[in-house]
């Protein structure tokens, strides 16, 4: 008796499986959307071209500022920048190294732990190392003259402090989704 309910079930409702695989959905908002690898693929590659940019700026403020930054400062920070887009250079090829066509969603898994782990990594090296400079500055002659230079390390120690409080907090997510696995 089931079977023959399930027979005329499947019969009513055959027309509208036809009438629904013929129509043409419009899909266009599916087929749009970049994937997550692709987005987080030009957001680091932007990043790259934002630091790029800016560490250019900065090294050649000689030709545009009014305030002449050292020159042992520019060449600090020059070769910081040219440290961070060689580290944001092997952030974009771990992403574009994901396959999601030939990789378990394990491996998948484990390269995304991974990228994470090395990004909130070179975020704190370059916080730390940005700040040293920062802090570097305020010690050279047309900075340090300055009263408001006690201001600049205050905020300075603030913010690396929430830096690494950050990276604590964002580490130990990254490892117990890790564990979890």
């Amino acid at each position: 008796m089931e079977l023959e309910d399930l027979k005329s079930e499947w019969k009513s409702i055959g027309p509208q499986i036809e009438k629904a695989s013929k129509e043409n959905p419009d899909r266009s908002g599916i087929y749009s959307r970049a994937d997550v690898r692709t987005r987080l693929f030009r957001r680091v590659f932007f990043s790259l071209m934002i630091t790029i940019i800016c560490g250019g700026l900065v090294v050649s403020s000689g030709l545009w500022a009014s305030v002449l930054f050292p020159v042992p400062w520019l060449v600090a920070f020059g070769i910081c920048v040219i440290a961070g887009a060689f580290a944001e250079v092997r952030m974009l090829k771990l992403i574009k190294d994901i396959n999601l066509w030939k990789m378990s969603l394990s491996e998948v898994f484990d390269v995304t732990l991974r990228i994470k782990r090395y990004y909130k990594r070179i975020e704190l090296i370059f916080s730390i190392l940005f700040g040293v400079l920062i802090g570097w500055l305020s010690f050279l002659p047309p900075f340090g003259q300055n009263g408001r230079m006690v201001v600049t390390w205050i905020v300075l120690a603030v913010a690396m402090a929430i830096e690494y409080v950050w990276y604590k907090r964002n580490m130990g997510l990254i490892n117990r989704l890790a564990d979890t696995e």
